[in-house]
């Protein structure tokens, strides 16, 4: 339980997660109701030290890759040439090395804005 109770804590202190006083309608200890829109409330979980929800869309819930597509589309994508989005992956081309690069600039520009975080270790830039 100490581990459990180390997670919550580590999580809460990133932002992650955040504490909840009060029950939630969508808290239940048997039935998981899946988010279907952009409110926290319903990812509300109970554990032994209190409730918790999730301050940014987790992962493992069935609407999460639609909604990271629209968001990239919308935020980052749409509009602009050489640039095309295919669920987590974004594809950049130029016909010259610099069209690239001023391409991906802009890119990388408004995935900052929208305060996207991308791992770095999944990046291949500048592959022919």
């Amino acid at each position: 339980m100490d581990k459990v109770k180390r997670e919550l804590s580590r999580m809460e202190s990133l932002g992650v997660i955040s504490r909840v006083e009060e029950p939630t309608d969508w808290c239940s200890g048997i039935v998981v109701v899946p988010k279907k829109t952009d409110s926290a409330k319903y990812t509300t979980f109970i554990t032994p030290f209190g409730r918790y929800y999730f301050n940014r869309l987790p992962f493992g819930i069935n609407s999460v890759p639609e909604h990271f597509q629209n968001r990239m589309v919308t935020e980052v994508t749409e509009g602009l040439q050489g640039v095309m989005c295919h669920m987590d992956d974004v594809l950049v081309w130029g016909r010259t090395q610099e069209e690239h690069d001023a391409r991906l600039h802009v890119v990388l520009g408004k995935i900052e804005k929208a305060g996207i975080t991308l791992n770095v270790d999944k990046c291949d830039l500048s592959k022919n």
